[in-house]
């Protein structure tokens, strides 16, 4: 096999691997912020778990 080409089926495969390890939702939503101008949404605040928590903060 040419090294040019197990090069680039490397390449394809890392993106691939990366593009898989992302959330679809995350993706689009840095696409429209880029592209299209959309805000990004506000993130929630974290979640915490009351049984948990050491403090007993809710």
């Amino acid at each position: 096999m040419d090294p040019t080409l197990t090069w680039l089926l490397l390449i394809v495969a890392a993106i691939l691997i990366v593009l898989a390890a992302v959330p679809l939702d995350m993706i689009v939503a840095r696409w429209r912020e880029l592209f299209i101008g959309t805000p990004r949404p506000d993130q929630p605040p974290p979640l915490k778990m009351a049984a948990h928590d050491p403090t007993q903060e809710v």
